[in-house]
């Protein structure tokens, strides 16, 4: 498992139209995206920051993915960003569900 993690520092109020944003356009654009496997938005608000973390089956899934995840980040959300959003690759060292 891979997972792609972009930390988004959203304009001031924004938090809510980029929650809509991912949850009606950007996810479910990705998940039909071969070797999706799962994604989270989580907000930290002590630090200005939003983390939106998407699961691969693996590293190559996540970078045949890339290109064309980043093109919808760019057109869709960038309006909402107070500044380009970080972005960090981690290999899953270890990875537990209840399903």
């Amino acid at each position: 498992m891979y997972v792609q993690i972009l930390t988004i520092h959203p304009r001031e109020g924004k938090l809510e139209e980029i929650h809509e944003l991912y949850r009606d356009y950007l996810v479910p654009e990705i998940r039909q995206q071969e070797g999706y496997r799962g994604f989270y938005l989580i907000p930290r608000p002590a630090h200005g920051q939003l983390l939106a973390v998407t699961m691969w089956k693996d590293r190559a899934a996540a970078e045949g993915a890339e290109e064309q995840n980043l093109l919808l980040e760019q057109r869709a959300g960038y309006p909402l960003y107070a500044s380009a959003p970080e972005k960090e690759g981690l290999d899953v060292l270890y990875f537990n569900t209840l399903a």
